[in-house]
């Protein structure tokens, strides 16, 4: 997913919705889903935790804050 502040979409998601991204900068954040037991259902959960995320001000919360790992 390309976003601007994907940095603090994916710190975001990873503090407010328990999706871990992997972000790639300058603007990328990537997931990794496991088809074998991943169902639609589940993708489309992820969707709305993004959604969740970018639309409730997740960007503004966390776009200054240090990644644990960079």
């Amino acid at each position: 997913m390309r976003h601007p502040e994907a940095r603090a979409v994916g710190q975001a998601l990873i503090h407010e919705e328990s999706v871990i991204p992997d972000f790639r900068p300058p603007h990328l954040l990537r997931f990794g889903f496991a088809p074998i037991y991943l169902r639609f259902a589940d993708v489309d959960e992820v969707v709305d935790r993004i959604v969740r995320v970018v639309e409730g001000g997740g960007i503004d919360r966390w776009r200054d804050a240090k990644p644990v790992v960079s």
